[in-house]
């Protein structure tokens, strides 16, 4: 079971580091217990995230997506760890 933890969910951690490992997005989905199409939306929020972080602030970032800034810190965060 996962559990959210504050503002930041934790499962969106483990998809995006399955993800970073080469797992597709099925066998995802089948680890974490969320459907296919959760797995894509963090894994797409995620790799827009990646492009305009070569460019653009966080701040940028968040208004451009429509994403909360604390969620695009995050990205950015998991990004780093690479």
């Amino acid at each position: 079971m996962i559990h959210d933890i504050g503002r930041v969910m934790t499962h969106m951690k483990i998809i995006l580091k399955f993800f970073k490992e080469g797992y597709q997005t099925p066998e995802i989905a089948r680890k974490t217990d969320h459907t296919e199409e959760a797995c894509d939306r963090y894994i797409k929020a995620y790799k827009k995230v990646e492009m305009l972080n070569k460019t653009m602030k966080n701040e940028e970032i968040a208004n451009v997506l429509g994403m909360g800034k604390s969620l695009v810190d995050e990205n950015i965060r998991i990004l780093n760890k690479e």
